[in-house]
């Protein structure tokens, strides 16, 4: 909600808000994403693995998550490794990532164990 406010952003209070998920609980999924998701953002592509890395650990071999989880180590790998500073293809003249992926937004509502829990 906080992201969204911002225009999708993940600084600011949402990554706030993100650290104090982490504080209390450093296994939750969706905190982990969104934290690997903030460094990709600020183009911090190696802490954006160690993230990812984390997030993949807490989940089983078989998640359609995992699968994503990896597509997203394998991607920022290489942007980590890009002499260009992350930038590798270009999407209409835009170069972000995110306009490549999709907003924040629909990532998560994309992903089952990022989706609000219904109980």
């Amino acid at each position: 909600m906080l992201a969204s406010l911002t225009g999708g952003s993940l600084t600011g209070a949402a990554g706030s808000a993100i650290d104090s998920a982490l504080a209390l609980d450093p296994s939750n999924t969706k905190a982990l994403w969104l934290k690997a998701s903030q460094a990709h953002e600020q183009r911090h592509f190696a802490d954006a693995l160690t993230w990812w890395k984390r997030l993949r650990s807490t989940l089983p071999p078989d998640s359609p998550d995992a699968r994503i989880i990896d597509g997203n180590i394998a991607e920022d790998t290489s942007l980590a490794d890009s002499p260009r500073g992350g930038i590798t293809r270009e999407c209409g003249g835009a170069a972000s990532r995110c306009e490549r992926r999709g907003s924040l937004r629909d990532r998560l509502d994309r992903q089952p164990s990022c989706r609000p829990r219904t109980t």
